[in-house]
């Protein structure tokens, strides 16, 4: 009997880089749960939104992944339509050390109910993902890639040249709060 070795088929963003437009989603389902219905809605409500302002091409985006730039846009446009404000916790400051950037996502995350963080990781990933719970040594993620949890000491921040697993980008790391049930 002859074995026939069959290649795995491609699944949902083995070819696409919409992990931006995923976390989006990700970002309103977590702080404010939607039907599958609603989230699909919004879903084409993003892309002719992608399509309609963007200076380059969606199928550019689809395949090369959105800028932070693009990232910030979108979050203008439909985080405020959910009640969620957002900020950049480490924009115009200096690059903080891992302990620095740990411990102050940690803190936010803790000090405000029904929160999360949107995050850069590249190493490993090349990815854009949502913090919805830290410790002192993981991350604990909400994720369109299946990833559940990242450990501290596999992280190093983009800034101090390490070489781990996981980069950390601070300038690309935004807090965000449901302004309605969140504490401020």
């Amino acid at each position: 009997m002859t074995i026939i070795k069959i290649k795995p088929s491609y699944q949902q963003g083995d070819l696409d880089m919409l992990c931006g437009v995923y976390s989006l989603l990700n970002i309103i389902q977590l702080l404010c749960p939607q039907s599958i219905t609603k989230s699909r809605k919004l879903f084409f409500k993003v892309l002719r939104h992608l399509e309609k302002n963007q200076a380059k091409k969606l199928s550019r985006m689809i395949t090369t992944g959105l800028t932070f730039k693009d990232i910030k846009q979108l979050f203008n446009v439909f985080l405020s339509a959910e009640n969620l404000s957002w900020e950049l916790p480490f924009h115009g400051r200096a690059n903080p050390d891992l302990d620095q950037y740990w411990n102050t996502l940690m803190h936010l995350l803790e000090s405000h109910n029904d929160s999360c963080a949107f995050i850069r990781l590249t190493g490993t990933h090349n990815h854009w993902t949502i913090v919805r719970a830290m410790s002192e040594n993981t991350i604990t993620l909400y994720d369109s890639d299946k990833l559940v949890r990242i450990h501290r000491k596999n992280c190093c921040m983009k800034t101090d040249g390490s070489i781990k697993p996981h980069l950390l980008w601070p300038r690309q790391t935004v807090f965000i709060c449901n302004i309605r049930q969140g504490t401020h």
